[in-house]
């Protein structure tokens, strides 16, 4: 096995266990049952490292789909596509609404942790460089509250509903194209 790319990751590992960064508020703990208000907005985020085709990033109201990015599989390669400012029916949001409503109990509020040492790090590791990020799937979801809009960030969770959810964001961003099948 190649020394470098060992030594490389255990450096890796040790980075990302020193600098803390971010967790759920709890191992399997989710938000509860009740909501705390009425959903509002939406964003999805999902990256994929170097993983081609995978990115995808949605911003949505009630109204209308504010931002979103995908790739689509063009003549054996991806072409970037973005869309802004399309709107949306009552019944496309309602879907939506209830698959995140359905998710809701499983969904961990995300703490951010600042890291205590990330200065004396940076002075120590000058030579460690990251050339690729991880995965990460992210939902920030906004509330209208009695005080005003709430808006908190979720961990994806390990629940087979978020896989609807996910279904149907991409359609929605997706319109007029046709889905991947999903695999089994």
């Amino acid at each position: 096995m190649n020394k470098g790319l060992l030594a490389g990751g255990l450096v890796l590992l040790l980075t990302l266990g020193l600098l803390g960064g971010c967790s759920a508020a709890g191992e399997n703990e989710g938000s509860g049952d009740i909501p705390p208000g009425t959903l509002v907005r939406l964003e999805y985020t999902r990256v994929r490292g170097t993983v081609a085709g995978e990115d995808f990033f949605l911003s949505l109201s009630p109204e209308k789909i504010l931002w979103a990015s995908y790739w689509v599989e063009e003549d054996g390669g991806y072409r970037a596509e973005e869309k802004e400012h399309v709107p949306i029916t009552p019944d496309q949001w309602a879907e939506v609404e209830q698959a995140v409503l359905d998710l809701y109990p499983a969904l961990a509020p995300l703490v951010w942790q600042e890291p205590d040492r990330l200065d004396q790090l940076q002075e120590e590791w000058t030579d460690v460089q990251m050339l690729d990020g991880g995965d990460r799937d992210e939902f920030t979801l906004t509330w209208q509250t009695g005080e005003g809009e709430e808006t908190l960030s979720y961990a994806q969770p390990n629940d087979p509903g978020v896989l609807t959810l996910i279904t149907l964001l991409e359609e929605l961003a997706r319109t007029g194209e046709q889905l991947p099948e999903l695999s089994d």
